[in-house]
């Protein structure tokens, strides 16, 4: 059981002391605990956890930890690592990860798995009432694999973390009155069935840690064994069909250059490039993004001219799907049930994964963001869509550095059926943001009776655009 840190830490490892009394005196033995956390290369100050077990360092992950061994709780942060071989199930019912005080009072803070479907339901309930309420699909968590998560609560503040990425925060809450029982640790309680995955760590402090804290103690960026290539630069392609591709496989170019292709199934590591190259029969976070196209993307003129002017070996992720908006919570927004409650759409949350994964395996030399067409069906106004557009290019570079990345703005509005084309092309055409560049897609061909989606001839052309602002 770990019992007394240092008291400031290297992001890259923890360190810990740990007084064991024998017979003979008393001797100190180093523990220490492997933390990294990849491109941040930064220092933590971590407060002092009033507990913390943990399989790695030889403990026993206790079942519960009685109140009595904590005292009065007004605030903490709860950090948990666990490994789920099965996220869903076909069984009905749910599953007890973690809880504290699931007494009869309902003042809890708990962390549950819905069997049915292996959503994760966060809860921080007084009286009954939830303060913190949201679930988070089952694709967010990679079967047998080692996932973090880390629950930072107090009164007008609680923030959650899941493998390095905040993904809810509540800022108006009321804690629970008091707590009738201590933890539990993938225990029954209320109704709710023993947790069939495996908890590797658990700890518990007794202050409510700020956001980069809660960050850094989940931080889990070994999603893939990979080796990282520094001449290996990785051009990312993010948004809906028309970042997918919809041209005819019948008019692919050819590519002068060896391009390769970083799978949707990131545990296959560099491949190949081949149309369509958004296919993948497993991806890393499920259903998350298309599984498979068959139809042609400018990804590869895209990456076939960057390597063609700097002579670096070129790959291309695709990290998109296709009908989605970028301000509906139900695909690329944030999204929240609770008044004052923040959350992360799972799909920004894989696309930030995924992207901070590539970064294992080369330079990420670029995001290419192309998207637009269902918010301007919708009628998204200009205003809301900049914004929207700002704050997930922030998260960007909150989580993966400072990043070039290209906005396509929207080509030739299509006859009928869109309520703001012009208004959001408008807005993408003139965006400005720190390194960063535009592309036209205006004048582009597009298919005949399908004038939403650009043709092969357009993809291509807009390809050799996109290549030109990476490169120039």
């Amino acid at each position: 059981m770990y019992e007394k840190p240092l008291g400031h830490l290297p992001y890259a490892a923890f360190y810990f002391f740990k007084l064991k009394i024998l017979k003979g005196g008393i001797f100190m033995s180093l523990l220490s605990l492997g933390r990294g956390l990849g491109a941040a290369g930064q220092s933590i100050n971590v407060s002092r956890p009033l507990f913390s077990y943990a399989t790695s360092r030889g403990d026993t992950i206790p079942s519960t930890v009685p109140l009595s061994a904590v005292g009065n709780i007004t605030e903490g942060t709860i950090a948990i690592e666990y490994i789920d071989n099965n996220p869903r199930s076909s069984s009905s019912g749910y599953q007890n990860i973690f809880y504290l005080g699931a007494g009869g009072s309902y003042n809890l803070v708990a962390l549950v798995k819905q069997m049915s479907n292996g959503k994760l339901l966060f809860r921080v309930t007084r009286n009954n009432s939830h303060q913190l309420s949201f679930d988070f699909s089952a694709d967010a968590i990679i079967p047998g694999r080692v996932n973090r998560i880390t629950l930072s609560f107090k009164t007008n503040g609680i923030i959650v973390a899941l493998n390095g990425v905040t993904i809810a925060t509540h800022n108006s809450n009321a804690m629970p009155a008091s707590f009738a029982d201590g933890f539990g640790i993938g225990q029954l309680a209320q109704g709710g069935n023993v947790f069939s995955g495996t908890v590797t760590e658990f700890s518990f402090y007794d202050k409510a840690l700020d956001d980069r804290k809660v960050r850094g103690l989940s931080n889990k960026n070994d999603i893939v064994d990979t080796e990282y290539i520094s001449s290996r630069d990785i051009v990312a392609f993010l948004g809906q069909s028309n970042s997918i591709g919809d041209g005819n496989l019948a008019d692919a170019p050819s590519y002068s250059n060896a391009i390769k292709l970083l799978s949707k199934d990131l545990s296959q590591g560099i491949q190949n490039y081949a149309d369509p190259y958004a296919y993948a029969a497993n991806p890393t976070f499920g259903s998350l993004f298309n599984s498979s196209n068959n139809k042609l993307s400018y990804a590869g003129v895209v990456c076939d001219a960057v390597m063609a002017a700097t002579g670096i070996e070129t790959v291309a992720l695709p990290a998109n799907l296709g009908g989605t908006g970028l301000v509906s919570p139900s695909n690329w927004g944030v999204v929240s049930d609770v008044p004052e409650q923040s959350v992360m759409n799972e799909r920004s949350y894989a696309a930030i994964k995924t992207l901070q994964t590539a970064q294992k395996f080369g330079r990420l030399k670029a995001i290419v963001w192309h998207q637009g067409e269902t918010d301007a069906a919708s009628g998204v106004s200009a205003a809301n869509y900049k914004d929207t557009l700002t704050n997930l290019y922030n998260t960007f570079r909150k989580y993966l550095g400072n990043v070039p990345i290209v906005t396509v703005a929207l080509h030739d509005e299509p006859p009928s059926g869109y309520l703001t084309w012009t208004e959001i092309q408008t807005v993408q055409k003139v965006f400005e943001y720190p390194n960063h560049k535009v592309v036209n897609a205006e004048g582009r061909q597009v298919q005949s009776g399908d004038e939403t989606h650009l043709s092969a001839s357009g993809l291509i052309d807009l390809g050799a655009n996109i290549a030109n602002a990476i490169t120039g």
